[in-house]
């Protein structure tokens, strides 16, 4: 009866050292995820930008093709880092609007 109830202490002492060792683990990816995820370049109305080329992410070879493309004005801002751009040499907005994560 006394070995019982040190194998229940033992594994009521394991489970609670289990249940920290998850929740700090769940803490650390959380603030990993969020650092990851935070939008760190913020472009005002008037900036110029480029535009990386996402056409190279999908083709094999034209590796003489630029990473970027542009300049592009920010003609619009919308909410979570969404842009809407406009051509500086020709002056013809955009048609899809960018993420911040594609531009420079």
């Amino acid at each position: 009866k006394k070995r019982m109830q040190m194998f229940i202490a033992a594994k009521d002492r394991l489970f609670c050292s289990v249940a920290q060792n998850i929740a700090t683990a769940q803490k650390r990816y959380t603030q990993d995820y969020n650092r990851r995820r935070t939008i760190t370049e913020k472009f005002e109305v008037g900036s110029l930008v480029l535009m990386r080329n996402s056409r190279r992410d999908s083709r094999k070879g034209d590796k003489m093709l630029d990473k970027y493309l542009g300049p592009y004005e920010v003609v619009e801002v919308k909410n979570k880092g969404i842009y809407h751009l406009k051509n500086v040499k020709t002056g013809k907005k955009l048609v899809k609007m960018v993420n911040v994560a594609r531009l420079k």
